[in-house]
């Protein structure tokens, strides 16, 4: 028996909602009984026998911008592949049958585009950290030269390890450094040396003790991110 995802929000779907009880079955339906890949065969006694009402193919036609006719017999619901596998992948074993499948119908050519294979989303990586890499960050609001040359090394620090400020964190850190420095350039590039030295994700006062990342910090210690 074929377990699929299931929608608890439908009923909240104006569409639905405005469905009659027999639509609402014949879509039901058509979501239970199509195969792995979407695909339905039409059959109105099948139909009509587990729904328990006559359905004729006039009462299928509410469902045309939900699904495409593909054969005279077969239909096919777009929307399906989306919902059941999001996105997918010639490397995803499971996903390999449905794509065999909708290739067998020349439905594949509509997915090709929106299918990502692992290469794919490695590329897509890259092109996020090179835009990381290449934007620049807007230090305007720091007047004091030698302080933010101070504060640029600690975003290349940041950045090295994948990490990176919002607007709002990124004022914040620089306030945080002013008051554990007490806004003195070379107090801060002690601070910042002291926390790349340690691998830290964030830096701290300077304390004694620290220096050689014996103590284990904590909040207490004035530690920031």
């Amino acid at each position: 028996m074929a377990k699929r995802f299931f929608d608890s929000n439908k009923f909240r779907n104006k569409w639905y909602r405005n469905l009659t009880p027999k639509q609402k079955c014949i879509w039901e339906f058509f979501l239970c009984e199509c195969n792995h890949a979407g695909i339905l065969e039409l059959d109105f006694q099948s139909m009509s026998f587990h729904i328990g009402t006559d359905i004729k193919e006039t009462d299928i036609s509410f469902l045309k911008n939900k699904t495409v006719k593909i054969k005279d017999s077969k239909i096919f619901i777009p929307k399906f592949i989306e919902f059941q596998y999001k996105t997918l992948s010639e490397n995803c074993k499971p996903h390999i049958p449905v794509i065999l499948e909708l290739k067998k119908y020349n439905l594949f050519k509509g997915y090709a585009k929106g299918m990502y294979t692992l290469k794919d989303k490695d590329k897509e990586k890259e092109q996020v950290k090179e835009k990381v890499k290449d934007k620049e960050i807007d230090l305007s609001f720091i007047a004091d030269e030698k302080f933010k040359e101070v504060f640029k090394k600690w975003l290349d620090y940041k950045k090295e390890r994948g990490e990176s400020y919002k607007p709002m964190g990124l004022k914040s850190a620089y306030n945080k450094l002013i008051k554990f420095s007490g806004g003195k350039s070379d107090i801060a590039d002690k601070i910042i040396e002291q926390a790349m030295s340690n691998n830290y994700s964030g830096f701290f006062e300077l304390k004694e003790g620290f220096n050689n990342g014996s103590k284990k910090l904590t909040e207490k210690d004035g530690f920031y991110g």
